[in-house]
């Protein structure tokens, strides 16, 4: 059942066999991949049999990645990293950015927050030579990742990305992990068992022929030698008269660019204005967009200030006695590590979640569950036990160190503390969306309840599943 597919009016126009730039806006990021795909009519959900039948549509066209820039280097933009080999359609999610809400592996819809931030991805990709359609449906997918991956080329993909001097461990920490396979990372029955998020959305679009490059113009014959003639009397010059100066004509409609379409940028050679009724708004150095309404009004221009008089000098005052500045506090440890774990209750022994404890502080802060591998103190909001995600430990032959920490504790002195791998996160909630006015996001049901991710739907939905 898919009530939001029906067409609606063109936003964007591509040439066929060019390099185009699309844009996607994150509010929370769920790491992953994208993909686009374009089916050559517009769909409508009236007209179609199942939703399998538009998706055999889109998958006939499925968009591969421009090669990156000849100025791309190592850890440079995110649309600088490596093409996939094995998958040339997908484009990896870059680290979050400072703003933008993070989806950990243990997050639930109750922790989630309102959204703050937010950040595009600007990415490019080639439209097929022999694709043209007057109509068509651009599809945008997005397999997430912050549950599992996609499948296990995920591995393979990252450590080359590593070997080539980028930070990969920022863009997918256990697809470099040593102890990453297929079972351990992976989505689905050949892995965890579990399934990832996933979203879609459509853009109706227009696709025109390339047209055949023309052929080069053959060079003239060389003409025979002409007689140098005798120089004639050189005539008075005479100034010719100063041509009136021109006004540059107005754009005509049909040159600007329509709503929602690009209008500037870094290297951009289109049009830089945009139809009447919206105008040119700058998302960032790489990309303008034509977007609804009026312009703001720039602000006015500031009136020079007269040159204030030079006072004249004061007699020097004592100066106090210098105070010595306070040391800085010490920064607070990690509110739990390894060796700590061993005087808390493992809830997931029990087949519970920390929020079996939300009506008692105390009994809270006393649990964790683990998961793969991972530990997770459960942590007291307030009004609620959850999951602290920020305070995620890995935590390799727990048992055998909370013996040892036993038979130590029966000795003089205390152990020594252990360092943990800790993965930060921040708890969010977000959406996200590519251009055009319908927006569609559908929700993969999880096979597995224990680490839950967040996702929040927009209005006016609109895709194919």
């Amino acid at each position: 059942d898919q009530p939001f597919m029906k067409p609606s009016a063109v936003q964007a126009t591509y040439t066929a066999g060019t390099i185009v730039e699309l844009q996607v806006r994150v509010t929370a990021h769920h790491k992953g991949h994208y993909e686009f795909r374009v089916c050559d009519k517009a769909l409508d959900a009236s007209k179609l049999a199942d939703a399998a039948e538009g998706q055999a549509c889109l998958d006939k066209w499925v968009l591969h990645r421009a090669p990156p820039a000849a100025d791309c280097k190592a850890n440079g933009p995110a649309d600088c990293q490596p093409i996939d080999e094995n998958h040339p359609e997908r484009w990896y999610l870059p680290p979050p950015g400072h703003d933008v809400q993070v989806a950990g592996s243990d997050f639930q819809d109750s922790d989630a927050t309102t959204a703050t931030g937010y950040e595009y991805h600007t990415m490019r990709f080639k439209i097929p030579a022999d694709l043209s359609c007057e109509h068509c449906t651009l599809q945008w997918y997005w397999s997430t990742g912050n549950t599992c991956f996609y499948d296990g080329d995920y591995i393979a993909y990252f450590q080359k990305m590593k070997s080539l001097g980028w930070e990969a461990a920022s863009w997918a920490p256990a697809a470099v992990a040593s102890w990453a396979t297929e079972t351990n990372i992976a989505c689905g029955p050949q892995g965890t068992g579990s399934f990832g998020e996933e979203f879609w959305n459509c853009a109706d679009i227009k696709i025109v022929p390339g047209g055949p490059t023309p052929p080069p113009t053959p060079a003239p014959p060389t003409p025979a030698p002409v007689p140098t003639p005798m120089p004639a009397a050189t005539p008075m010059p005479v100034a010719a008269p100063t041509p009136m100066p021109v006004a540059a004509p107005a754009p005509q409609p049909g040159d600007c660019a329509a709503l929602w379409g690009k209008c500037g940028g870094a290297s951009w050679t289109g049009s830089t204005c945009c139809e009447t009724g919206s105008y040119c708004k700058r998302q960032n150095e790489w990309y303008s967009q034509c977007v609804k309404g009026t312009a703001p009004a720039p602000p006015p221009t500031p009136m020079p200030s007269m040159p204030s008089p030079t006072p004249a000098p004061s007699q020097p005052q004592p100066q106090p006695e210098p105070k010595p500045e306070p040391e800085p506090e010490p920064e607070p440890e990690s509110k739990v590590d390894c060796n700590q774990l061993c005087s808390l209750t493992d809830l997931s022994s029990s087949g519970n979640m920390c929020s079996a404890n939300s009506g008692s502080q105390d009994a809270c802060t006393k649990t964790f569950v683990k998961k793969a591998g991972f530990m997770v103190p459960c942590s007291w909001t307030g009004c609620s036990c959850v999951a602290d995600a920020e305070g995620l430990l890995e935590c390799p032959n727990q048992a055998t160190l909370c013996t040892s920490l036993l038979q130590a504790r029966g000795k003089a002195g205390t152990p020594p503390r252990l360092r943990a791998t800790s993965r930060h996160v921040q708890r969010s909630w977000g959406a996200a969306f590519i251009q055009g006015n319908n927006v569609s996001m559908q929700r993969a049901t999880l096979m597995d309840q224990e680490l839950d991710s967040d996702i929040i739907s927009r209005e006016d939905e609109r895709g194919v599943e």
